[in-house]
């Protein structure tokens, strides 16, 4: 451990993603400003993502709030890095910069940045007995609504300091095959699993929003919690499409699916009564042939999915009626 007496400056870096310096930071702050005679700087790790949940605020409100409490205090931004040994050497730069001269210690609480320091300066850990982790706090906070101007403001702001997003989703064409007769030269009739939501007329393909797994794991776990099937088989890449989901309609989000094809090996009967029921947010699940949900698919399929049903039918082959006989 470093003999903090023997140091001219020090250093601290915090994220302060909190609504308020606590009783913690402050008393860590208090504590560096005496031992060095104000020759202290407070670094704020800045992150490349915005409006997050583990880092909802920004530089410029966190470096008001920290000023607020310690006016005349040196504040500055310390971008996150991928490299240990780039950011330890920014923020030396850094340090630097402000002071060229002079001992330097840095100073972090529990679970700070001092296990990913591998800089030239000395670093301590300070104890902090009533320490309270931030995304404990923010947590707290996430579930309380405040009825004031201050607290819908602030919403707004972190709203608007975003960047736009696209949400990723899969949609998937679950399939089964008819076998055909000997001597049928006729394409095979293919059927889709198509779902209807609660308070839609129109169907759509299975699928959801992906949660933190690969595209064929969310395929997979789709057609399960919204159809009750099984897909064992392989799953084919039918290519990516911007969706116009309504729910995003005047905002500048927006959902780019995954559409993928799946024949369903088991879980529902070639011939006879379907096993499968429908689950999740579904309200129906029903088979539809292929060449008839081409053909009509504005009166079957909600807006959103006509593309994709576009695209499905190119994936096999499938032509309008009255044009086969031109083939």
């Amino acid at each position: 451990m470093p003999k903090l007496n023997n140091h001219d400056v020090g250093a601290l870096v915090c994220r302060f993603q909190v609504e308020k310096l606590h009783e913690a930071h402050k008393k860590l702050i208090e504590e560096v400003i005496s031992r060095h005679n104000n020759r202290v700087i407070i670094f704020i790790g800045v992150s490349p993502t915005m409006g997050t949940k583990e880092n909802p605020l920004d530089f410029i409100t966190r470096k008001s709030m920290v000023e607020s409490a310690f006016p005349g205090i040196v504040v500055l931004p310390l971008m996150d890095c991928s490299r240990d040994e780039v950011w330890s050497k920014n923020l030396d730069t850094q340090i630097r910069t402000v002071y060229p001269l002079g001992k330097v210690c840095l100073y972090g609480g529990r679970d700070s940045f001092l296990k990913s320091y591998c800089g030239q300066f000395d670093a301590h850990e300070f104890p902090t007995h009533d320490y309270r982790p931030g995304y404990e706090v923010r947590e707290a906070i996430g579930k309380e609504s405040i009825n004031s101007e201050d607290f819908r403001s602030g919403v707004i702001y972190s709203t608007q300091n975003q960047y736009k997003r696209t949400y990723l989703t899969i949609d998937v064409a679950v399939y089964r095959k008819f076998p055909q007769k000997a001597g049928d030269k006729r394409r095979p009739e293919i059927e889709i699993l198509m779902g209807r939501k609660h308070n839609e007329i129109g169907y759509r393909f299975i699928g959801g929003f992906v949660e933190g797994e690969s595209l064929e794991e969310t395929v997979r776990r789709e057609a399960a919690e919204e159809a009750h099937v099984t897909l064992e088989g392989g799953i084919e890449f039918v290519g990516s499409f911007v969706v116009r989901d309504w729910r995003y309609n005047n905002t500048s989000d927006s959902v780019l699916t995954s559409f993928f094809a799946s024949e369903l090996s088991w879980g529902g009967a070639i011939t006879g009564k379907d096993e499968e029921k429908a689950g999740d947010d579904l309200e129906e699940i029903k088979w539809i042939n292929l060449k008839h949900l081409y053909n009509s698919s504005k009166d079957i399929v909600v807006d959103n999915h006509q593309v994709l049903v576009e695209k499905l039918a190119e994936y096999f082959n499938i032509v309008k009626k009255g044009k086969e006989d031109n083939e």
